[in-house]
C-alpha cells in the first residue's frame, strides 16, 4: 500500500517538476485561451513534454524549437460556436511537417 501512495504522490508532483521552458509556454498560452482545469493543464504539459522528448530522441529538437517558436509568435485564439480553440497560423504549417519528417524519417526501421 505504501508503494502505491508513493508512486501516486509521485504522479501528482511530475507535472510540477517537468512544467518548464517551452512546455509551461505554451500550455499558459493554450489554457489561456481555452480555459483549462488544472487536470487538462498538467495533461497539456505532460503531453508538450512528450512531443519535446520525442523530437530530441530522433535528433529533430531543433526543428521542435522552430515549430515552438512559430506557434507562440503566431498563435491564435479563434471561437468556434462558444468554445475558444487555440491555433497557429499558417507559418507554422511547415515547420510542424518538417518535424514530423524528420521524427518519421529518424525513426524508420532500416
Amino acid at each position: 500500500m505504501r508503494k502505491i501512495l508513493t508512486l501516486v504522490a509521485s504522479l501528482a508532483v511530475a507535472p510540477v517538476v517537468t512544467a518548464c521552458g517551452t512546455s509551461t509556454e505554451f500550455c499558459d498560452a493554450k489554457c489561456e485561451c481555452e480555459g483549462c482545469s488544472e487536470r487538462e493543464y498538467d495533461e497539456c504539459i505532460i503531453f508538450r513534454d512528450a512531443q519535446q522528448e520525442e523530437a530530441s530522441i530522433y535528433g529533430c529538437a531543433d526543428l521542435f524549437d522552430l515549430l515552438h517558436e512559430c506557434t507562440m509568435l503566431n498563435n491564435n485564439c479563434n471561437g468556434v460556436g462558444s468554445v475558444d480553440i487555440f491555433t497557429y497560423e499558417t507559418e507554422c504549417v511547415d515547420d510542424d511537417l518538417e518535424l514530423q519528417e524528420c521524427i518519421s524519417d529518424n525513426s524508420a526501421i532500416r
